[in-house]
């Protein structure tokens, strides 16, 4: 009969039947697992401040959502969690001995691979110092054409290159101030109205030079740029091609000579800043400067305001050009457009032609151009080496106390693991505290002695230099 409770009948054991095994208890056993890593370490009373009591959760809450969320993962080590800060906070005297011991051997190990990958080279790999002559290419910027009212036509005196007036403080000056060898050895081969056509002409006239020339300068494009016509400009890749032309009638056969090439400034500036000037257009419209830049100064018509766009961005194709290509010549340094990125006001312009640099036009390119390049050969520009503390004339030390060369910090004309090791002193620290003459890279310097200062040493591992 149905009662409408279900009953229950106990199973009957049969004798000699298998009884099911009794499960082992696979519960670990409550023991702390003793602590490996607090071991080596002392014993401080600062340690009970910093770490909380360890709160025991009662047994009635334990296997509840909340208390199992608390669990370490499984995959995690399970040491407490107070010893694993602990080995942060207060590492012993030896292991902070050891973490240096690491550091100075692993930096020796990076300096060390690279003295095996460079060990074929030369232990005067680059040229000796301040070069002993000059020369610049260029067009009327480097003639300093009409730079005032006063000064009509070409002044090649007052060159931002090569010019011998102090108003200006050119390149060469400033070389001639600390290499008195230099003297009398500054050669201006540019030309009014040149373009990148007429580079390689003018690079066969300074390889004619009596005596070579050890530093060649390039200043080329802006009349390529600014034309009767937007149309009339000098297309990329003839651009491109005109100047490795050139570049190469410069490299052959002189392998150590140097080559600085500047970017070609940014003659949009040109309309930013004057193009409400009336004498400016006046000027632009009256001697038909730019036009290809300047026609229609005033214009927000559309077509205006994309045709300088467009005229903007051929100026920034040629100074990729000109980096390519400079890229492809161990001797050539590129400005990187410190020029084309510098900018300028209305009184770096002439008030004569609104168009060529002022004379405080050219000092201002002459102090730009002097910043970027490498005037001492020794791999680290003026600005660099002003900021390191070595002298940007000097490539090599005469004696411990001459900082000449930033890839040898002893001063003992040999760059090595000694240099390594007193990078290593002050690894990690800035610039204050550590001395500025240990932070040697980037360019300029980053104000961090890091790996990049040891990895800028490295790549002079194992030359060395001669007074």
């Amino acid at each position: 009969m149905n009662t409408g409770f279900a009953v229950t009948t106990p199973k009957r054991v049969t004798r000699g039947a298998k009884q099911p095994k009794e499960r082992p208890n696979t519960k670990r056993p409550n023991t702390k697992r003793p602590n490996i890593v607090a071991i080596g370490q002392r014993e401080t009373p600062l340690r009970t401040k910093i770490f909380p009591k360890t709160i025991k959760t009662p047994p009635e809450k334990r296997g509840t959502t909340k208390h199992l969320a608390r669990r370490p993962s499984p995959s995690l080590p399970r040491f407490p969690r107070r010893c694993i800060i602990c080995v942060v906070r207060q590492p012993s005297l030896e292991g902070v001995q050891l973490l240096r011991s690491i550091r100075f051997l692993l930096l020796a190990a990076v300096a060390l691979l690279a003295a095996v990958a460079g060990g074929g080279r030369d232990a005067a790999a680059f040229t000796n110092g301040a070069p002993n002559s000059i020369a610049v290419l260029g067009d009327s910027i480097s003639q300093g054409t009409n730079f005032d009212v006063a000064h009509f036509g070409s002044n090649p005196t007052y060159s931002w290159a090569t010019g011998t007036q102090a108003a200006v403080q050119s390149v060469y000056t400033r070389i001639l101030a600390g290499n008195p060898n230099i003297s009398g050895k500054n050669f201006n081969y540019s030309v009014n109205g040149a373009k990148m056509t007429d580079a390689n002409g003018q690079a066969v006239n300074l390889n004619g030079t009596p005596g070579g020339i050890e530093l060649a300068m390039l200043e080329l494009g802006g009349n390529d740029i600014c034309t009767s016509t937007e149309a009339a400009m000098t297309p990329v890749a003839t651009y491109r091609t005109q100047f490795q032309t050139a570049m190469n009638t410069l490299t052959t056969g002189f392998p150590n000579r140097r080559i600085f090439i500047l970017s070609v400034p940014d003659v949009y500036q040109l309309w930013a800043v004057l193009h409400d000037n009336e004498n400016a257009r006046n000027a632009w419209a009256g001697f038909n400067i730019c036009q290809s830049l300047l026609l229609n100064p005033t214009s927000t018509a559309q077509a205006d305001v994309d045709r300088r766009a467009r005229v903007r961005q051929r100026n920034i194709d040629f100074n990729t050009q000109l980096s390519e290509v400079c890229a492809l010549y161990p001797q050539c340094h590129f400005d990187n457009n410190a020029i084309f990125n510098a900018g300028f006001t209305a009184a770096d312009v002439s008030n004569l032609d609104y168009f060529h640099p002022s004379l405080q036009g050219q000092t201002n390119l002459a102090a730009g151009a002097w910043q970027v390049v490498d005037m001492d050969g020794d791999g680290w520009a003026t600005a660099s080496e002003t900021t390191i503390g070595t002298d940007p004339l000097d490539n090599c030390p005469d004696n411990t106390s001459d900082n000449a060369w930033p890839a040898d910090i002893n001063n003992d004309g040999f760059s090595d693991i000694s240099d390594v090791s007193a990078l290593t002193s002050v690894f990690g620290n800035a610039v204050p505290p550590a001395p500025a003459r240990y932070n040697i890279a980037p360019d300029p310097p980053d104000g961090f002695v890091d790996i990049t200062d040891v990895s800028r040493m490295v790549a002079f591992f194992g030359l060395g230099c001669s007074p």
